[in-house]
């Protein structure tokens, strides 16, 4: 089967296009650094297509000739203003990109969340991208997925920096009460690949997918503790800004890509957890068993050569350093783009928020 991949180098996508290739499948992958491509451990065993995923002919070009179009491309990264608008307009052209070539079959990775709450700007966007898809191009398959776990996951990553603090104490904020339901990255990459090698039929197809417990956002970082062997953290909730101003202060604070960073804890307010109301698919491992792996570097549950920077940070003087830098710019980040009128609905939407949680 000849696939083609956008994402390709991101956490999941660069796990999945090994899996591909590995079961001799013909890969194309897109992506904006062929170098970053190169690097990963597949990177002489696919076609790289280097390009923007809104760049209608460069995507068209690219997808010529494949069966199946697999998107996992999300706009959550530092120097993006405007990530819900970037992510509408990449999936309107990969759509309509596949519509072209004859693609009759779209992969769409997005965020487990229930549609029909008042959502976080990231998962909002999530679940908007497979609409557009399902409306503008062939059929879709949408898998919706919370935390993923393994070394590489942006999720992850906070989860493991955050219980390595040296004060066993931890603190959250009043209105991040959701829940969540976390999957193994070797769980998400069997549906992955099912999916992609059987085609689906239907319009839009949506599969939940999440493993096998459930649990506040801030009772994986003691899971995290008790397998490093540390005592649990003292923990609570405090007083806070609003998510989206919380994110992006703890953004600010951590070695992890302030884009993706703030989104993601912005969306603590919401639950992300399989519901029952599409098709479901749970895995069988653990939380514990998949933190344990990743720590030891388990198979794919292991970093990636290609991996950013920031995967397997700790504290230490270099980040200190690095925070200290970031403050000056700290005020601008936090009142700019709320002082823009975009930026003035989403404070209303936000303090709406924080204020309908306990």
């Amino acid at each position: 089967m000849r696939i083609f991949v956008a994402g390709a180098t991101g956490f999941v996508g660069s796990r999945l296009v090994r899996r591909l290739v590995d079961a001799d499948h013909d890969v194309v992958v897109l992506t904006r650094s062929a170098e970053r491509a190169r690097s990963r451990p597949w990177g002489d065993r696919v076609r790289i297509v280097q390009g923007e995923v809104t760049d209608s002919r460069v995507v068209t070009d690219a997808m010529f000739g494949t069966d199946v179009a697999v998107h996992l491309v999300h706009s959550m990264e530092e120097g993006i203003v405007d990530f819900a608008t970037a992510e509408r307009r990449a999936a309107t052209t990969l759509a309509e990109a596949a519509a072209l070539t004859g693609v009759d079959h779209i992969v769409y990775l997005g965020g487990l969340a229930d549609d029909r709450d008042d959502l976080s700007p990231h998962l909002r966007s999530r679940i908007e991208t497979g609409r557009i898809l399902a409306d503008s191009g062939p059929s879709v398959t949408e898998l919706r997925a919370s935390i993923v776990l393994g070394a590489g996951s942006a999720s992850y990553e906070l989860i493991r920096f955050a219980s390595r603090t040296p004060v066993p104490l931890l603190v959250h904020p009043t209105w991040a009460i959701g829940r969540c339901q976390p999957i193994a990255i070797t769980d998400l990459l069997d549906v992955l690949v099912d999916v992609v090698t059987h085609p689906s039929t239907a319009r839009h197809r949506i599969i939940e997918v999440g493993g096998p417990e459930t649990g506040a956002y801030h009772d994986l970082v003691d899971v995290m503790r008790d397998v490093r062997g540390l005592p649990p953290n003292v923990s609570g909730p405090v007083p806070a800004p609003p998510p989206v101003l919380t994110g992006t202060l703890v953004s600010q604070l951590t070695p992890f890509d302030p884009g993706t960073v703030g989104p993601l804890v912005a969306s603590l307010a919401h639950d992300s957890l399989v519901s029952g109301r599409h098709d479901a698919r749970v895995g069988t491992t653990g939380v514990a068993e998949a933190m344990r792996r990743s720590l030891a570097g388990d198979g794919e549950f292991a970093a990636m050569a290609g991996d950013p920077d920031w995967v397997g940070a700790s504290l230490d003087i270099g980040l200190l350093v690095d925070v200290l830098q970031r403050l000056p710019r700290l005020p601008g980040r936090l009142v700019g783009h709320r002082l823009t009128p975009k930026g003035l609905l989403e404070t209303a939407a936000d303090v709406a928020t924080a204020v309908r949680r306990p």
